[in-house]
């Protein structure tokens, strides 16, 4: 038939949940079709940080956004690679999402 078939077991946090929080990225018993040749974009959303000095926050523009800092006692520097992809489908008739049984 030619299609491939994936899993993604992956999960998240919800803190806004009264259980332990966890919660898989793509509920259960749901599945996606999506077409390898649809074209699509991804767009990134604005990445907020504090600036300790100032004590003011910048929103930054870009698909990755660095943040470093020091802490001491002990001496150790921190590096963190901030992101927020957004997959943009341009032909929204080339993949679905359906509930299965």
């Amino acid at each position: 038939m030619g299609v491939g078939i994936y899993s993604y077991n992956e999960w998240y946090v919800d803190d806004e949940s009264d259980g332990d929080g966890e919660k898989p990225m793509i509920p259960e018993k749901t599945a996606i079709l999506a077409s390898t040749n649809q074209q699509s974009s991804i767009l990134y959303g604005g990445v907020t940080l504090a600036n300790p000095e100032t004590g003011r926050f910048t929103t930054y523009e870009g698909a990755r956004i660095p943040d470093t800092w020091i802490n001491k006692d002990p001496d150790v520097r921190f590096m963190q690679i901030h992101s927020k992809p957004l997959p943009v489908p341009h032909e929204v008739d080339s993949w679905l999402v359906a509930k299965v049984l």
